[in-house]
């Protein structure tokens, strides 16, 4: 129950969203789009102790993918990723250079809207949560 309940107050608490129990999204931004392109970045915990599999995404402002940043020699790549194993006790950042939610054929996007994503898990199901749209000089690496 205690762990429910830390879920459902992190969703009032900066980030507007629908959480499985254990599952929980902070600090959830996405960069003001140059283009018809953009990124999500956030942190998501998992406060159990089994791991889930990431096995989608999706927005409601356009098509959405799973993406990784690396270094591929003396340059930044990326790519989609398919999954992604979140273990138990876990925090990741998605943030640049590292994990991202690659948004395209979005609309314009003023500072200050919100963004709606949905994570696919395998076993907890969808995780719901809205993003800030902010400068990208606000994003933290």
């Amino acid at each position: 129950m205690r762990r429910a309940l830390i879920s459902l107050g992190a969703c009032f608490v900066g980030v507007a969203c629908s959480a499985p129990a254990g599952l929980q999204v902070d600090e959830a931004v996405v960069a003001v789009p140059a283009g018809p392109v953009t990124a999500a970045y956030f942190v998501l915990t998992n406060h159990e102790a089994d791991s889930d599999r990431l096995v989608g995404v999706r927005s409601g402002t356009g098509n959405a993918e799973l993406h990784r940043s690396f270094v591929d020699g003396d340059r930044m790549s990326m790519e989609p990723i398919a999954e992604m194993i979140v273990g138990g006790g876990a925090v990741i950042r998605f943030a640049p250079g590292g994990f991202h939610v690659m948004l395209f054929e979005v609309d314009a996007l003023e500072p200050g809207q919100m963004v709606p994503i949905t994570l696919e898990f395998e076993n907890a199901g969808d995780l719901e949560f809205e993003a800030r749209v902010v400068p990208y000089s606000e994003i933290e690496p």
